[in-house]
Formats: C-alpha cells, sequence, structure tokens
C-alpha cells in the first residue's frame, strides 16, 4: 500500500529527538552508542524532511539480528521487512517524529551508503540545496505514493555518493565564463551538478553530476588560455553538452521557477542505432554565457519502425 509522502522544514528538535532515541536503543538492544548512528535527512542541519528520524543500529553478529528483532517488536517498533537485499531490517514506531530503526550487519553496503551520503549533505550546502529542491518538488508529484518518491531520488542519491569518490574522466570540458558566480549557481542551484572542488580565489570550480563531470573558469583571472582573442556572447556557438539528469521535470520546474528560459522545449527523441532506436527526453537550455546544455532522460531503447529523426544530431 502506497504511503503519503510529508515533508517539513527543518526541526533543530531533531538531534534531540535521535539523542533520546539512541539512549532508549542502547538499553533496549544492549548495544554501544558507536553502534547507533543517526542517518537520513534528519541528521542533516537546515534540510527539509519527513518527521521520521531515521536510525542505522550496526550489529557485530548478525546472528543475533532476530534476538533484537523480537525486542524492538516488543517494544513497540513495527516489522517493515527487508527491503535493501544485504540482511538490513526495518522497523518503525509512529509518532511525531517518529523513528525508523535499520538493524544493520557489519558488512551493510546500505549502511555506508546511507553514511557517505548524510555527510556529503552535511559536507556541502550546494548538495543539501539540490536535495532539498528535489524533494519538495517530487512530494509534490508523488504525494500519495511514497515508493514512487522514494525511486525517484535514487539516481541523485547514487550520483552524490559516487560524486564524493570521483575521479576525473579522460575528457572534462573547461568553460571560459564571464561571471563565475552567476555561473557556478546556474549550474550548481538550477542543473543540479555539485563541486567536487575549487579554487574561489582563480573563480574556478569543477562541477560533477553523477558519471558527468564539467569546470568553468572565469575569463580573466588566473589562467585563460584563449586571452589572445576577445570573447563575445553567446560563448560556445557550435557546441551542445549533452547531460544526463536523474529528474528532467524537476530541473525544468527548477528553472522555469528562476525564470531561466529553455532554447527548446522538453520534446521525445529517437535515434538510429545499428538496427535498433534509443530514446531521449530531453530540452536545450543556454547557460549565462550561451553554452548549450541538453540534459535528457534515458527513454530505452525499442526495435527500428523505419526511419528515425535526427533531431538535434
Amino acid at each position: 500500500m502506497a504511503t503519503r509522502v510529508r515533508i517539513i522544514d527543518y526541526d533543530p528538535a531533531w538531534p534531540l529527538a535521535f539523542e533520546r532515541a539512541g539512549g532508549e536503543l542502547q538499553r533496549l538492544l544492549s548495544l554501544p552508542a558507536s553502534a547507533i548512528e543517526h542517518v537520513g535527512s534528519t541528521a542533516v542541519p537546515g534540510l527539509a524532511a519527513k518527521p521520521l528520524i531515521d536510525i542505522d543500529v550496526t550489529v557485530a553478529d548478525p546472528g543475533t539480528i532476530p534476538d533484537l528483532a523480537t525486542r524492538l517488536e516488543n517494544a513497540g517498533y513495527q516489522p517493515r521487512g527487508s527491503r535493501h537485499g544485504d540482511g538490513v531490517f526495518a522497523f518503525l514506531m509512529p509518532g511525531d517524529p517518529g523513528r525508523r530503526v535499520y538493524l544493520c550487519p557489519p558488512d551493510s553496503q546500505t549502511h555506508r551508503e546511507r553514511v557517505t551520503f548524510r555527510d556529503a549533505l552535511r559536507a556541502n550546502p550546494h548538495l543539501a540545496f539540490a536535495y532539498r529542491v528535489l524533494k519538495q518538488e517530487l512530494a509534490g508529484l508523488y504525494a500519495e505514493d511514497g515508493d514512487r518518491y522514494t525511486a525517484a531520488k535514487g539516481d541523485f542519491i547514487r550520483d552524490a555518493i559516487a560524486g564524493t569518490t570521483a575521479s576525473e574522466n579522460a575528457l572534462v570540458p573547461e568553460l571560459a565564463v564571464t561571471d563565475f558566480r552567476r555561473s557556478r549557481a546556474f549550474y550548481v542551484d538550477l542543473i543540479g551538478f555539485q563541486v567536487l572542488y575549487e579554487r574561489p580565489d582563480e573563480s574556478f570550480s569543477f562541477l560533477t553530476l553523477g558519471n558527468a563531470q564539467l569546470m568553468i573558469d572565469q575569463i580573466g583571472t588566473g589562467r585563460t588560455f584563449d586571452d589572445a582573442t576577445p570573447l563575445t556572447p553567446p560563448l560556445g556557438r557550435g557546441l551542445n553538452l549533452q547531460l544526463r539528469v536523474p529528474d528532467l521535470s524537476a530541473l525544468v520546474k527548477r528553472l522555469e521557477r528562476a525564470g531561466h528560459p529553455l532554447v527548446l522545449p522538453v520534446e521525445d527523441t529517437w535515434y538510429r542505432r545499428d538496427d535498433h532506436e534509443v530514446g531521449n527526453r530531453q530540452c536545450l537550455v543556454a547557460d549565462p554565457d550561451g553554452y548549450l546544455l541538453r540534459p535528457f532522460e534515458d527513454l530505452g531503447r525499442r526495435l527500428r519502425t523505419g526511419d528515425a529523426p535526427d533531431g538535434l544530431r
């Protein structure tokens, strides 16, 4: 049965609620404090979230999980089963805020990824802002379907986790921009990139979104390779950068709210590839200097039914 999605502004009482819950769980499960960790959005200061305290409990001996599960159930926690496939079991305690407790074996990938994502959000306010915007948009789209809401966040979370350990690709475009702060806000706040690293004194940022990587560098600050020839906007004529994004509709809504127009509206286009076609749901948008960006979602593949239009290619 689908669950309702309710996202509220950050409540500074959430860390205190975790401390109370953590103490109770220590006594109930006879575990050290180090085994009990606050995860999820309520663990990130300032982030809007469901009023639900997510708690990972790392169990040294997986063989004790059945006994610990019984203790939780006897204390009023509702068993929610194992949905991640690596031995993690969930339990829910309704309330305001509620609690969701996960019993995790010591080698749990689910637990590692939750901690990695939480730490990335805590360390990067731009990433946390983009996640807040995405959560609020998806809560509007899937207000009565918690499963779809959670699934729709998946690509963003995976991309953020990958971004914390991302290495540079063999080819990374560097865009010469006229206003570093304006371009940085466009790519981070509207498009959804996160900052992997930057040199503010040189007005330079290395950005990442999933497996996509991009550099922006202000003209005339630091080293500029083509400063012998003055650049006039729109820049990047003859080039458009295709970018896979986790949620195209959410990106378009962010652009609309910011009053940033599309160059071409959202379209579904199928491209020939050998004996089949691959589909993109895409649009075209210009950055503040005129560089063209083509964000898209993958529509999958199908058998060729005749000549497919080449669209923008």
